[in-house]
């Protein structure tokens, strides 16, 4: 569901070109063995206080995951 938000945010009408998230964080060869349900929580709640706090105003342009380690791959 974040996947379809993210492609409704950056109006490519997908997030990526796979609706993988991965921790940059991580080596390479970690980061694409995909997140654990704590990270995915973590994203959620990430995604919720986007939402929370820019749903009046313009929330397009504002990425929820620009001031973290995880991007859509």
């Amino acid at each position: 569901m974040l996947w379809t938000v993210e492609g409704i945010r950056n109006d490519f009408g997908y997030g990526s070109l796979d609706p993988y998230l991965i921790d940059t964080a991580f080596n390479e060869n970690e980061r694409f063995k995909g997140l654990n349900g704590t990270e995915i929580l973590i994203i959620k709640d990430i995604y919720r206080d986007w939402w929370n706090s820019l749903k009046d105003k313009d929330w397009k342009n504002k990425n929820p995951l620009e001031n973290t380690t995880y991007v859509w791959f």
